[in-house]
């Protein structure tokens, strides 16, 4: 009996899908792809998530899958909360760069009490990020990295020398960009009291200039900094600027490899950071911790391959 069913079973699935044309219209059109939900973002409590919607960022529910409502209103391109969820900052305008990087008007609403502000005025910046405790935010405007208490509204100005196509502050260059596969190099302490970020001296980088044409009569040029292989590439550094007295210092990372640091990693302590560091041949990367009240560096331990390491999107548990 149990053969006579499977049979049965067998038949009228060959005959369903004998039923069905494939077609390579239906195989490239996604037409056999699974059925998901795309473009969401989960709320701490585990009961809602948001959708950008045309009105505003919507609030559904996971039980009923209602809207709930607009947490809040408006046109924006994307958002990110403060870690306590009590702050939302939310992108306006942007402009692309590079693969990864791009210019943004961002805005910071306080969704306890409704206040919203400006991000540096309003004017374009790259990569904000909130301070854990979510009273700051820092940022960077035309290579040089900031800071905004969004309490007072008060801009600090963490770097002066940033300088296109010469110095960059907190920001990959474009071959890290395209090779590490993130910009933003800086990160804030778990307790908001210290940053650590990139400085990169590209100014010996060779150069390459691209003719942009558009609705002008004669086209405009694009340059920036581009190392084809065997060529110089930026100079980076470490730096630590401590909030409580403004100052910056240089960490010393001449016993590590230090050739290239694609990653700046907060941890779960208050006072360390930890870098990510490799020498031009890819082939082993340290692992440093760093001590931001002290600013000593200390090394984990060193990850190596005959071949190569993949410091694009590191995961460590601390």
């Amino acid at each position: 009996m149990k053969k006579f069913i499977v049979t049965l079973t067998l038949v009228a699935a060959f005959q369903n899908l004998a039923a069905q044309e494939i077609t390579l219209d239906k195989i490239y059109s996604g037409y056999y792809r699974g059925k998901g939900i795309a473009g969401i973002t989960s709320m701490k409590n585990g009961e809602n998530y948001l959708v950008i919607e045309q009105g505003g960022i919507a609030k559904y529910s996971y039980k009923t899958s209602q809207k709930e409502g607009n947490i809040v209103d408006g046109q924006f391109e994307s958002y990110e909360f403060s870690d306590d969820e009590s702050k939302i900052l939310l992108l306006k305008e942007s402009e692309p760069i590079y693969r990864h990087s791009f210019l943004g008007k961002f805005e910071v609403k306080d969704l306890k009490s409704g206040k919203t502000v400006a991000l540096n005025e309003g004017k374009f910046v790259q990569e904000p990020r909130f301070s854990p405790d979510a009273t700051k935010v820092a940022f960077i405007a035309e290579n040089n990295l900031f800071y905004q208490d969004l309490n007072s509204g008060k801009i600090t100005q963490i770097t002066t020398d940033g300088k296109k196509n010469s110095i960059i502050n907190g920001l990959s260059d474009w071959v890290y960009e395209e090779e590490f596969g993130h910009a933003r190099q800086y990160e804030w302490t778990k307790n908001s009291d210290a940053i650590v970020f990139v400085k990169s001296d590209e100014s010996e980088v060779p150069e390459i200039y691209i003719p942009i044409y558009g609705k002008t009569l004669y086209p405009s040029e694009m340059r920036y900094k581009y190392p084809k292989a065997g060529e110089k590439n930026s100079k980076v550094s470490a730096q630590l600027y401590r909030l409580d007295n403004g100052k910056t210092t240089s960490l010393n990372l001449s016993s590590f490899k230090n050739y290239y640091i694609p990653n700046v990693i907060q941890t779960a302590k208050s006072d360390e950071i930890v870098l990510i560091t490799s020498e031009r041949i890819q082939n082993a990367s340290d692992v440093l911790k760093v001590n931001t009240k002290t600013g000593t560096v200390q090394k984990l331990f060193t990850e190596t391959d005959d071949k190569w390491i993949d410091t694009d999107s590191p995961t460590l548990e601390f």
